[in-house]
């Protein structure tokens, strides 16, 4: 369908070679995007509309929160991230591990956190 198509380019957006920096920002504004259209996708009753924007809604809680290694957790996976394709995980991740690339995300909201974030995404990977 056109919102499965849509959801797979936003989903692919962050690892398109024209992309070289992204903001933590940008993605907590994804986060709020998604759950509009999430909404306004269960307030039209088209059965399986809202389920387009899940994998790309669980991907951003994932990548916005202070626990990128919860997707290494079974149970944790499950319940909360179980729409998350763990390879596009990790081709982001990757793509973004050097803070100097400019990605904020990895180096959490403060420059202290930066080496405990870095240490976790490294961990998440691995796994």
């Amino acid at each position: 369908s056109t919102f499965k198509r849509v959801a797979g380019r936003m989903a692919a957006a962050p690892c398109a070679a024209r992309v070289k920096r992204v903001a933590l920002e940008a993605f907590e504004r994804a986060r709020q995007d998604l759950g509009l259209l999430t909404a306004l996708a269960d307030e039209t009753g088209i059965a399986g509309l809202s389920e387009c924007f899940r994998p790309n809604l669980q991907m951003v809680a994932l990548l916005t929160s202070n626990n990128i290694a919860a997707i290494a957790d079974e149970v944790e996976r499950f319940q909360h991230y179980a729409s998350v394709d763990v390879g596009q995980l990790r081709a982001v991740l990757e793509k973004y591990r050097d803070p100097s690339a400019g990605f904020g995300l990895l180096a959490g909201r403060s420059a202290a956190a930066g080496p405990s974030r870095k240490k976790e995404v490294d961990a998440a990977l691995k796994k």
